[in-house]
């Protein structure tokens, strides 16, 4: 393969992969607009006719939270498959200099990468290599799914509650005071 077209190549899958990250950040930004909306009634008293909105609000949450979840797995895979494509592109290359990507990638998967500048190595720790930006993709959307599942089981309760305080306003209820009961039987 000619150097100017592999080269070309690699522009094109980074250019591919950088457009991947947006499209996935953008989506992402967009699921975090949409929960943050869904918390709107909870800003509301909790009067018995508001809970439903906050009930509906709360398992609307918890829906989109499970389908961003399952996207977010999938995201990942294409992010991971675009990297791919631009290393296998640039282990293609003699050049070690001129490769963008590669030691990205090697740093990102715990591998030292040299700092030219600087003249030393650089390496992630253990923590930094498990939590990257990626992760935030399912595990911020579990976080808000069990948030929303606990204000879907507390808007259940209150709804509950306030049904029952409903029914025992409207219920006539006899009350027997004690010292008239006594007074009769004396």
């Amino acid at each position: 393969m000619q150097t100017s077209l592999l080269m070309d190549s690699i522009q094109c899958a980074i250019n591919g992969y950088r457009h991947a990250e947006t499209i996935v950040q953008t989506r992402f930004y967009n699921y975090l607009l949409i929960v943050t909306f869904l918390l709107i009634p909870w800003s509301w008293s909790l009067e018995s006719n508001k809970m439903i909105f906050n009930i509906t609000s709360s398992f609307l949450g918890i829906l989109f939270s499970i389908l961003w979840i399952i996207l977010g797995f999938r995201y990942r895979k294409f992010l991971w498959l675009h990297m791919d494509i631009i290393i296998k592109l640039e282990d293609k290359l003699n050049n070690e200099e001129i490769k963008i990507m590669t030691p990205i990638y090697n740093l990102q998967n715990g591998s030292a990468v040299s700092i030219q500048k600087e003249n030393k190595k650089i390496k992630l720790c253990w923590l930094q290599k498990k939590v990257d930006s990626r992760s935030l993709l399912f595990i911020v959307p579990i976080i808000f799914s069990i948030s929303y599942s606990v204000l879907l089981f507390y808007s259940i309760c209150e709804c509950n509650n306030n049904t029952a305080k409903m029914k025992s306003a409207l219920t006539p209820t006899v009350r027997i005071e004690e010292s008239y009961f006594f007074n009769i039987h004396k």
